[in-house]
């Protein structure tokens, strides 16, 4: 029941869009996977379309010993 709340609240939240900041924070997104062939590249099609500077983030994929042909 707490989580039918929750995504009922977060649906009640506005969005906040303010054009005048540029964005500083750099950081880091760690994508540990395993066997995520069919995965990987949904994946990373979504991480192209951030509405972020590239320069100010990066992505590290660490595999943990697929045993899937992964072409990454």
């Amino acid at each position: 029941m707490a989580i039918v709340a929750l995504i009922y609240g977060f649906t009640k939240v506005n969005s906040f869009d303010c054009l005048r900041l540029n964005p500083k924070t750099k950081f880091t997104i760690i994508v540990p996977f395993r066997n995520e062939a069919e995965n990987l590249p949904n994946l990373l099609n979504s991480f192209s379309k951030l509405n972020y500077p590239i320069d100010l983030f990066e992505v590290i994929l660490a595999d943990d010993c697929s045993n899937e042909g992964l072409k990454v």
